[in-house]
């Protein structure tokens, strides 16, 4: 029988933007955040595993067997160009690099479920510029139903109150906080400097309540 101990990942990367240099390593990390300040200053700590992709297929596997992942663990999938690598544990930063982020189909944010053994057909499309900014979004959320809330910055025109549709290439910034049926909760989401430079025009704040747990939005 298969290890219950083993948990590979394996999947595809999509190259969306033509900027991007063709002989610039792609790189396929499993992190602890998508913060970029914690990506650069924390790289060891932040970062999982990293594996470079095949560079004429895009595919990549990477095994997470015996680095303290367990299976139900909820990570970060992020792929990168590394267009200007200069030693120690690479990240993507603003000096030209482009960023994919790894979000489920059914999920409402960025992140993957571990299960154990083998992980496949994950896709990450490269398709976001990296800036060098550091911003946020603040407010007050009045509802009185309780639950998981997910809020979402998002960037762009609103085609379908079905959230499920939305597309993630616009979502910039995400937060989660409990409600717990008691008056209003404050949020703060930081706003990921990948794939627009700022002023950032024409941005919505979404807040999604997932009052029975099954991540998605019920309200």
């Amino acid at each position: 029988g298969e290890n219950k101990d083993t948990i590979m990942l394996s999947g595809t990367i999509g190259l969306s933007d033509q900027a991007i240099a063709p002989d610039a390593p792609i790189l396929v990390a499993a992190t602890l955040s998508i913060d970029r300040q914690s990506l650069e200053n924390g790289a060891a700590q932040t970062v999982i595993s990293i594996v470079t992709a095949d560079p004429k297929t895009l595919a990549f596997k990477m095994d997470l067997s015996g680095k303290n992942i367990i299976p139900g663990d909820n990570i970060y999938l992020i792929a990168f160009a590394d267009t200007n690598y200069t030693g120690g544990t690479p990240y993507p930063d603003a000096g030209g690099d482009y960023i994919g982020i790894y979000v489920s189909p059914d999920a409402l944010s960025p992140g993957y479920t571990v299960k154990a053994g083998e992980n496949t057909g994950l896709h990450i499309d490269i398709n976001r510029k990296v800036y060098d900014y550091t911003a946020s979004i603040s407010g007050e959320i009045k509802i009185r139903q309780a639950g998981d809330i997910t809020m979402i910055a998002y960037y762009g025109g609103i085609d379908s109150s079905d959230f499920s549709t939305i597309d993630f290439s616009h979502v910039i910034g995400y937060s989660r906080v409990y409600k717990d049926g008691s008056g209003p909760v404050s949020y703060t989401i930081d706003i990921l400097p990948y794939g627009k430079p700022l002023p950032i025009k024409n941005l919505y704040i979404f807040a999604l309540l997932d009052s029975n747990g099954n991540n998605r939005a019920d309200y």
